[in-house]
């Protein structure tokens, strides 16, 4: 069994210059005293402050001076450079659903005899394949927003930049109103609520309307829930009946504006419902106006029985 290079600090293994780094040789589960070799040559140094030239690919060999082992596999350690000049430049941080995009790896005033080499990462996952200092979003998805970075690595030494927070917008399409209750016949006190539904759409807007007429503060008669998507009556009255519709707005990076609206839901009260609250509107004006002419006639009595 040959013998394994670990890094045992920094602990996430992400060795940064000017920071403590330290390297053990690991052997059977324990680790042993060893003679290191970096890239291929002898060296005494695997604990310290990394510096730009600690980089480079590192084996261990087992010392014991009776007999001769094998080294281990080779590591590649690769330094973070300490400086943070590398960036992500582009055009927008909002791109619409569908939109092209370009990222770029800025590049550095000074020049190396060695190409560089690019990596992309989308929300800290490598990105396979992409190992040039732009990394195109073709196409959009919704899937595209995420945070991304570059890195630029020239032989053990790495640039990396920091992290760009990139949003798709999707346009809203596909609103729909519904009543849960799932019918349009309301009872009288009864509670009511409607939602408006959109199958998609990021950062959406919601508008409301009765009788066609917009509507959006809140009162003893209405209520709605925290993102507006949902219309609450406490107590359905006859003054609510009538028709009702919602709509869904957001915006484009650029400005542009998608509004769509909903299906109409017409609600009423029940028939026996809407006569039992008119008779009791009507049975007390029977009754004053009963004692309205019943009053001069009982006075008219009582003067000719004087």
């Amino acid at each position: 069994q040959s013998p394994k290079v670990v890094i045992i600090e920094p602990s996430d293994g992400v060795i940064k210059e000017g920071e403590w780094f330290t390297l053990k040789c690991l052997y059977k589960s324990k680790f042993v005293k060893a003679n290191w070799y970096k890239n291929s040559y002898y060296e005494d140094k695997v604990s310290g402050i990394a510096v730009s030239e600690t980089g480079g690919f590192y084996q261990c060999q087992r010392d014991d001076w009776w007999r001769y082992h094998t080294r281990s596999e080779r590591l590649e350690v690769v330094t973070i450079a300490s400086d943070e000049t590398l960036t992500v430049q582009f055009r927008s941080r909002t791109l619409l659903l569908g939109e092209t995009s370009v990222l770029k790896c800025s590049r550095y005033p000074w020049a190396s005899e060695r190409d560089p080499t690019f990596f992309w990462y989308r929300n800290n996952s490598l990105i396979e394949g992409k190992h040039e200092p732009e990394y195109t979003i073709a196409k959009a998805r919704f899937s595209d927003g995420a945070n991304y970075r570059c890195e630029r690595k020239v032989g053990f030494r790495k640039w990396i930049s920091r992290d760009v927070s990139i949003i798709v917008r999707v346009p809203v399409a596909g609103v729909t109103l519904t009543n849960r209750a799932n019918k349009t016949e309301i009872l009288i006190g009864s509670r009511l609520v409607l939602e408006c539904e959109l199958s998609r759409g990021t950062g959406p807007s919601f508008q409301w309307y009765f009788q066609q007429e917009a509507f959006n503060n809140a009162s003893g008669n209405y209520n709605f829930s925290s993102d507006r998507s949902e219309l609450a009556i406490e107590s359905f009255q006859s003054q609510h009946q009538g028709r009702y519709q919602c709509g869904a707005i957001n915006r484009a990076p650029g400005g542009a504006i998608f509004n769509v609206t909903s299906n109409f839901i017409d609600l009423t009260v029940p028939a026996q419902a809407h006569s039992a609250e008119m008779a009791v509107l009507i049975v007390p004006l029977f009754l004053i106006l009963s004692l309205l002419i019943l009053l001069p006639i009982k006075l008219r009595n009582r003067k000719q029985g004087g």
